[in-house]
Formats: structure tokens, C-alpha cells, sequence
């Protein structure tokens, strides 16, 4: 039966890309047929802006597990210009909703409670919609206006079944390319595991707390939404309803975009300070409130670190912008499941010398692609192979980084990183749980009673 159910996805899936296929060809004719009349410029990114719709379209079609690698790849500005990313964005928030009648349903069903009972209004429109869930404005009795995030009827077996494939075609790669095998299989659980994560809001519900208690000092640059514990749920989380513009849609200087990407850089640095980070920090899951401090939301994705990942990361990214590669070498080592590694001296020096070719000191000109690929190659040259873990840390900050860039091309990003970077790791240090004290009934052995005293 199994069998069945994929094989009946695959198809589903090749024919969507077929349909995509034949809605775009006769735009890519037309404009192909006026381009002798076209400015070589105007051509170029009316041919990117068509790139960008035909995968949308095909994202869409696909389903949940395919809106979410829009979602990644519209967040990477080294790969695509704007006008092919100006479509993707849409994957964010802005893909088609299901009928409010089913959202209505399933709140009913989780609670056993009709919304009638527990509202003063619930709109049927969705406000939002996203690829595993959408989110509909509602009054509670007692008068506070929250958003109701209520996951895709069917979302679960979808993307089940979408990871099942992908684990296959990936296993055949892997046969391909032996010395890869256990590195990409890896990063495809992992993806896997990310995405089923998402439709179970309890999880997302407990990540918000925990947020919540990292960043309780720095409300004025940053917030999480406030849950309404009562109506929060595998398929349902109810939560304040919040305001503000997407960063990539705010008006020239107004905020200041300078202060907005360093605000960005530091919530992700102090996200991994606590072992807790949101995976999945793109634009669509960010809003700048009138008050100019950024919501942050939609954190069903979160990587979490121990405290010797924390420390090696904020060691690794100290001496990245120092041109010191050896606590790196020692983190990439750290983050391998094997390695061929016969001359430590040797690798740190080679990534010492990839640190001084590849880190400029402006983020306009952070290629992080190219700096991506060149670590690849380190570690295929040493047999590194990378645990699954490394691929949340380096998809929030390919969209840090590429926000970053969108908000303030100008940035310094080494003078601006380098100050929560040092603060950060001596916090870190304090952090150390072999500096911890012991719970009082796990610590040391209680003392026997003294002798009564003679007075």
C-alpha cells in the first residue's frame, strides 16, 4: 500500500511539473520573440522575473515540502536576483489558503469546543497562509485580538510521503557518489525531520516559551509573540495578534536599516548563546512593529546545541573574522561524523588561508555561496563528513545574511559582529556545566549529625 501511495505522489508530481511546464512556454516564447526590440537589461530581468514565477508555480503545485525550499532558495540573493526573488517571496506568506470551513473544524475538534463558545468573532478569511499551516484574526470573549494558527488538513501524510521520495532519489545519489553517501543522507533526514516537526504546533508552542525566556532582557529589539496557553494544541496555537512590516518592505531610512540588520545579527548570535536557534528566519516569518523592535515568529524550525556546539561555534566565527583558522578547523572536526584528517597543522592552515581569500569586510561583498562551497571542498579534501546538525545554523545565516545585505548593502559586517561575538563567548564560558553547581539532593554527601554539645 505503501508503494501505491508514493508511486501515486510521483506521479502527481511530474504532472505538476508538466502543467508548469506548459503554462510557462508560451511566455517564454513571446518573449524570446521580442527580444531583437528589447534593451539587453530589460530582457535579462523580464527572463529572471519568469524564472521566478515558474518556480512559485511549480512550489505550489508540488505542495508543503516544496513551498518550503522556495522559501529557502527566496532568502538566497547570491543565487538569484531580485526580480526571480521578488516571486519566490510570495512562497512566505502568500500561497493559497484552504477553505475557512476546515479551519473552523479543526479548532473544534481539538478543543471539543465550538467557536462560537470560545470567540466573539473568528474570521473565516485566513490573514496568512504559509506552506504547513495558515492563520485566522479572531476576538476572544474577554475582547483580546489573537492569531489562530490552525495546520493543513492532510499536510502530515503529504509531506510524509514527499520525504519518503526524497530519501530514495537521494539514497540513489548516494550510490553514485559513495564518499558522499552518509553526509547528504544525513542532511535529507535532518530536512525531513525539520519538516514534520512543523506540523505539530505543541512543539513550536514550547519553542515560544523558551524564546520568550532567552530574550525577556531585550524587549526593545526584539519579541515573541505571547501564546493563549488554553487554546494551543497539536493542530491549533492561539497567540496574540501582532502588527509591524516585513523588513523587505519597509520605506528608505524609516526605521534606520543599519540598526535593523545589527538588531538582526545580534538576535541570531544571542539564539545560539542559548542553544536554542530559529531555523527558518526568513523575511516572511519577521515584522518591524511602529515601535522599530522585530517580531519574531513562525519558530516550528529551531536547532538546538549543547554546550560544547555553542562554544566551538562562537570560537569558529571569532576566528573567521580574525583570519585564524585553527578553532575552526577544530569546529569543522567537531562537526564531522568521520574524517581522513592525518595532519591537523596542515588542515589549519589551509583553512586559514581559505578565511584571508574569502572574508571581505563588507556584507555587499559576502559571497556566502562561494564561502559554502569552498568549506565543502576542505572538508572533501580531508574525508570530512558533516553531521546533519550543521544545516539549521547555516540556514538561518544564509538568510540573516542575505536580509542583512537587502536592509544595509553598507554594513561593516566584521566590525558589527565582532563585539556580540567576544561578549557572547565569555558569557559562554560562565555558562560551562561543569561550572554549575550540583542540585541540592545530587551534590555532595550529606554530613553526619555532630555529637550533642556537653554545655
Amino acid at each position: 500500500m505503501h508503494t501505491l501511495h508514493l508511486l501515486a505522489r510521483f506521479g502527481r508530481l511530474v504532472a505538476a511539473a508538466a502543467w508548469v511546464a506548459t503554462r510557462i512556454t508560451g511566455r517564454r516564447i513571446l518573449l524570446l520573440a521580442r527580444r531583437p526590440w528589447t534593451p539587453s537589461d530589460v530582457y535579462t530581468e523580464r527572463l529572471w522575473r519568469l524564472r521566478g514565477l515558474a518556480l512559485r508555480a511549480l512550489c505550489q503545485d508540488m505542495g508543503a515540502t516544496f513551498i518550503k525550499l522556495g522559501q529557502i532558495l527566496s532568502t538566497r540573493r547570491d543565487l538569484m536576483p531580485p526580480a526571480a526573488l521578488a516571486e519566490l517571496e510570495k512562497l512566505q506568506d502568500d500561497v493559497p489558503g484552504f477553505d475557512g470551513a476546515l479551519a473552523k473544524a479543526t479548532f473544534e475538534q481539538e478543543f471539543g469546543i465550538r467557536t462560537e463558545d470560545a470567540f466573539e468573532r473568528f474570521d473565516l478569511l485566513p490573514v496568512a497562509s504559509a506552506s504547513v499551516a495558515q492563520v485566522h484574526r479572531g476576538i476572544l470573549k474577554d475582547g483580546r485580538e489573537v492569531a489562530v494558527k490552525i495546520v493543513r488538513p492532510g499536510v502530515g501524510r503529504m509531506i510524509e510521503l514527499d520525504t519518503r521520495l526524497l530519501l530514495i532519489l537521494v539514497g540513489m545519489v548516494a550510490r553514485l557518489v559513495p564518499s558522499l553517501a552518509e553526509s547528504i543522507l544525513g542532511l535529507s533526514r535532518k530536512f525531513a525531520e525539520m519538516l514534520r516537526q512543523q506540523t505539530d504546533l505543541r512543539i513550536e508552542a514550547v519553542n515560544n516559551r523558551g524564546f520568550r525566556q532567552d530574550f525577556a532582557d531585550d524587549t526593545t529589539i526584539v519579541r515573541f509573540p505571547e501564546l493563549i496557553e488554553e487554546f494551543c494544541g497539536c493542530t491549533v496555537m492561539t497567540m496574540e495578534f501582532i502588527r509591524g512590516c516585513k523588513p523587505t518592505h519597509l520605506a528608505n531610512g524609516s526605521p534606520d536599516p543599519k540598526t535593523l540588520a545589527r538588531n538582526l545579527l545580534y538576535i541570531y548570535y544571542k539564539m545560539v548563546l542559548h542553544g536554542r536557534l530559529h531555523a527558518d528566519l526568513h523575511p516572511g516569518n519577521l515584522l518591524v512593529a511602529p515601535e522599530e523592535f522585530i517580531w519574531v515568529y513562525d519558530l516550528g524550525l529551531v536547532s538546538a546545541f549543547d554546550w560544547e556546539g555553542r562554544r566551538g561555534f562562537f570560537e569558529a566565527w571569532v576566528s573567521f573574522f580574525m583570519s585564524n583558522g585553527a578553532p575552526l578547523a577544530r569546529w569543522l572536526v567537531q562537526l564531522s561524523l568521520s574524517h581522513k584528517i592525518r595532519d591537523m597543522a596542515q588542515l589549519e592552515a589551509d583553512v586559514t588561508a581559505f578565511l584571508k581569500r574569502s572574508v571581505p569586510d563588507k556584507i555587499c561583498d559576502l559571497e556566502f555561496g562561494r564561502i559554502l562551497v569552498s568549506l565543502t571542498d576542505i572538508q572533501r579534501r580531508y574525508g570530512m563528513v558533516a553531521k546533519p546538525e550543521l544545516t539549521g545554523v547555516m540556514l538561518s545565516l544564509v538568510a540573516a545574511e542575505g536580509l542583512c545585505r537587502h536592509l544595509c548593502p553598507t554594513l561593516n559586517l566584521g566590525l558589527t559582529v565582532a563585539p556580540f561575538l567576544k561578549r557572547f563567548l565569555r558569557k559562554l564560558y560562565t555558562m560551562d556545566p561543569r561550572l554549575q553547581a550540583p542540585p541540592p539532593d545530587q551534590g555532595l554527601p550529606a554530613v553526619p549529625p555532630s555529637a550533642p554539645s556537653a554545655a
